[in-house]
């Protein structure tokens, strides 16, 4: 039938009326406001707005007004109205259908509505619970009544409908003799040879329903209206669920007990719980940490920031208790009263909460290390903002500001603290993005126009962005973005490595045998380009290359950014000539000063995507293996000679139902020297089963007893479904092969865990964990290990078994309360 019927003339005027409105569109068309009123859109469907014979028509989603302004005016002086198109519903009657059978409804810990009676299957593999459901309903162990398959992640799946089956057609007249004989007919056979009359066309597959809680509809396919919405709420209870899911509630788990505090230190008045205080022996360690989350009570930048001690070594006494820290007396990092008074923040605007948080976790004391960079929500109308809390000695202040509608998923940082990237939606574009922000340091407390000191063996003679220094940020600058693949536009997460030990760039001795930097020594960059050009005799000190991973949730998407581009380019321009290096000497915020935007030269490109069977929920590399770690060697005991120990470079991501994937990244994890890497280097090598229900992080292992290179053979996951942490132990057989197995897990029934970190293990041994524990309003810290003291004089947990935990298992440290419900925590020493 045409879309517009054509008036005869012979019909009389007085018919193009009210009525004259249905005759000229056809009868799928129907009114959903008259001029002047709004109406709703569940999604993308075409309006005709007019009257009579005059339309006009536009694909509209949302909330619409049915009004000239909208549409224009097709039929000036005439009421007019708007009119959708609903495709023809089975005859006589639209009626509910219950999901096809073989339906995936939900996964474990979601939610689902049927339309009509359905017998819905809850359960995996061959194991299964089945009940009848009409409406929505939970996909957990409590809506079906039991655990049908314990231990694995399980699924909701439709069975069909619970009625009997539909009846069959209407009886005919006694169809016609088929050409040959047979058998007694069954019931209400369908004609033959002529088809049986064709149904009524079913609701059109596109768009498809949403997914409850979700951004995308069943087909898997983005919803603008849901994706726009959502990236507004991560800093709610709502966003959270959908970045982490449900709240813990699994029972029968187990307690820790508790180790009880043993003192306070006389002069500071921190608690510890080890040890006792003696002032002979002074010496002092420790690890502060910065946490965000949800705000409880008024939504504002002051509740949902906070910095803390993690841990610290003090006078013989260990404090693994996470309290206030003692030289501030406060929660609020004192950043963030400069944040304010500046304006780069405002106190009460939902805009500036803070949605990711993320400190490096590479060897201890090293420049990604020494600071976290937050990132705000952002708004339709306010840009997001990205900023530094760091710790009592390590605290300079950088801000800057994204594009407005670009709001941050995660946060990465190359291990030489020279970039941030960072993850987030377009919502103006509804696409996914990564930024790449250039980072600047400086020594602690300087100011623009003041000479720099020597704080830490950085560069003595300026800023120079993008290019490794002791991480301690007075600069940042978003560079550009780069585009993730068209059908990845919601990424949830990112992680980052160059493959090169950060030590690698910080020790180098100078003349007189003293421990120092190339940074310190080659000052000024300038006068010493040619000791750090290829065959210079620092050459292999800072990073070529390098890659990101990128995970998308809701899509089930995975990319690998190559970061060589932008490492080539912004190396080059430091010390391929001393024209360029003049150049980059003019730093700051316009587009003609230093650092510049990128170019198709220098963006770091999308070598590869990959579609995951199921859902990415977290993401890990290794921190220092390159793909020359290859050639490592090991000194053979008590002979002259070596032998090779090679090392490979992996991605790890844990998707829903407990499965680590692993990955090589071969060349695009450059390390030190240059590569020429092939998107055929990223395969999938291996997996690991067996984590748990729902693994919300994946972080670095800085400290493990037995393992001698954690932060690049475990890796730490957090399984929040269960109220549990543990360590997956890799191994690699080749660049192509990889297994790896759960080593060791620890659960506790006070917190709803959704992400643990390790504190480092800086000069004493502390083994301590650090948890957000969301539902609880605090951060909990847990000890896995014995504390060893590092003056072995001091007869203070000197040795392994003096110092041990409460049960073989670890013990609970303590928590401290905080205003917000946290979803980040990251520690590191205090330099």
């Amino acid at each position: 039938m045409p879309l517009f019927a054509t008036a005869t003339a012979e019909a009389p005027a007085a018919a193009a009326q009210v009525s004259d409105e249905f005759q000229k569109l056809d009868a799928s068309w129907i009114k959903v406001a008259n001029e002047g009123k709004s109406f709703t859109l569940a999604s993308s469907a075409v309006v005709q707005y007019g009257a009579n014979s005059r339309w006009v028509s536009k694909t509209l989603s949302g909330t619409v007004a049915c009004t000239n302004q909208t549409f224009g005016d097709p039929a000036p002086y005439v009421a007019k109205a708007c009119y959708t198109q609903v495709p023809p519903a089975p005859a006589p009657a639209p009626a509910p259908v219950a999901p096809s059978a073989g339906t995936v409804l939900a996964q474990e810990g979601g939610s689902f509505t049927v339309p009509a009676p359905t017998l819905v299957k809850y359960g995996a593999d061959t194991r299964w619970v089945s009940k009848a459901v009409n409406g929505a309903a939970s996909c957990t162990n409590e809506f079906f009544g039991s655990d049908p398959a314990f231990g694995t992640a399980k699924s909701c799946v439709s069975a069909g409908a619970v009625a009997a089956p539909a009846p069959a057609p209407a009886p005919a007249p006694a169809p016609a003799p088929a050409p040959a004989p047979a058998p007694a007919p069954a019931p209400a056979p369908a004609p033959a040879p002529a088809p049986a009359p064709a149904p009524a066309p079913a609701p059109a597959p596109a768009p498809a329903p949403a997914v409850a809680g979700d951004i995308v509809d069943t087909s898997g396919a983005v919803d603008p209206a849901a994706y726009a919405s959502m990236a507004y709420k991560f800093a709610t209870d709502a966003g959270v669920a959908y970045r982490y899911g449900a709240p813990a509630s699994k029972a029968g788990v187990q307690t820790l007990p508790e180790r009880a505090d043993t003192g306070v230190m006389s002069d500071i008045r921190s608690v510890y719980q080890l040890g006792h205080e003696d002032p002979t022996n002074n010496l002092y360690v420790s690890i502060h940490a910065a946490t965000i989350g949800v705000p409880a009570g008024t939504r504002s930048v002051e509740n949902s920031v906070v910095w803390l001690q993690n841990s610290a070594t003090d006078r013989r006494t260990f404090q693994q208790r996470p309290q206030v820290l003692w030289q501030q007396q406060r929660l609020l990092p004192t950043a963030i009263d400069d944040y304010l008074s500046s304006g780069a923040l405002a106190k009460n605007d939902p805009a500036d909460l803070p949605v990711a948080e993320h400190r490096g976790e590479s060897a201890a004391d090293s420049p990604a290390t020494r600071l976290s960079l937050i990132a705000t929500q952002g708004s339709p109308t306010k840009p997001s903002t990205m900023y530094t809390v760091g710790t009592l000695t390590a605290q300079n202040r950088a801000s800057t500001k994204f594009k407005l509608g670009f709001v941050p998923t995660g946060i990465s940082v190359t291990g030489g603290g020279e970039f941030a990237l960072v993850s987030g939606w377009d919502t103006v574009a509804t696409k996914g993005q990564v930024a790449v922000v250039s980072l600047g340091s400086a020594p602690q407390g300087w100011q623009p126009g003041q000479a720099r000191y020597d704080w830490w063996h950085g560069w003595m003679d300026m800023m120079h962005p993008g290019f490794v220094d002791q991480g301690n940020y007075v600069f940042m600058k978003v560079v550009g973005y780069v585009d993730l693949p068209s059908d990845m536009k919601a990424p949830t997460g990112i992680v980052t490595t160059t493959g090169i030990h950060p030590y690698t760039t910080m020790l180098k001795y100078d003349s007189s045998g003293t421990i120092s930097s190339f940074q310190y020594l080659d000052s000024p960059m300038a006068n010493n380009r040619a000791k750090m050009l290829p065959g210079g005799e620092d050459y292999e000190r800072y990073a070529k290359g390098g890659v990101s991973v990128v995970v998308s949730k809701s899509e089930k998407k995975v990319a690998f950014i190559d970061l060589r581009p932008l490492f080539t380019y912004t190396n080059g321009m430091y010390l391929g000539s001393a024209a360029s290096n003049l150049e980059t000497q003019n730093v700051g915020q316009a587009a003609t000063q230093w650092p510049y935007p990128l170019t198709a030269e220098s963006m770091p490109v999308v070598v590869k995507s990959l579609t995951l069977a199921s859902r990415p929920t977290a993401l890990w590399t290794t921190a220092t293996r390159s793909y020359w770690s290859k050639d490592e060697q090991v000194r053979i005991p008590d002979y002259p000679f070596w032998k090779t120990t090679p090392q490979y470079p992996r991605a790890a991501i844990a998707v829903e139902g407990g499965e680590l994937q692993l990955f090589s990244l071969g060349r695009y994890a450059a390390g030190a020297k240059p590569t020429t890497p092939d998107p055929a280097d990223i395969q999938k090598v291996g997996s690991v089963t067996g984590l748990g229900d729902n693994i919300t992080h994946l972080a670095a292992a800085k400290g493990y007893t037995g393992v001698e290179d954690p932060i690049n053979e475990l890796v730490l996951f957090t399984d929040r479904a269960n109220r549990r942490w543990g360590w997956v132990k890799l191994s690699n057989a080749s660049d192509s092969s990889s297994t790896g197995s759960v080593i060791r897990t620890m659960e506790d029934s006070r917190v709803d865990p959704i992400m643990v970190t390790n504190a480092d293990d800086y000069s004493t041994q502390g083994r301590v964990l650090s948890v957000a524990d969301y539902t609880g309003m605090s951060v909990a810290n847990y000890r896995f290990g014995d504390v060893i003291y590092p003056d072995a004089g001091s007869g203070f947990c000197v040795s392994a078994g003096a110092c041990p935990t409460l049960t073989s298992n670890g013990e609970f440290a303590g928590k401290l309360a905080l205003p917000f419900k946290p979803t980040s925590v990251h520690s590191s020493n205090v330099p």
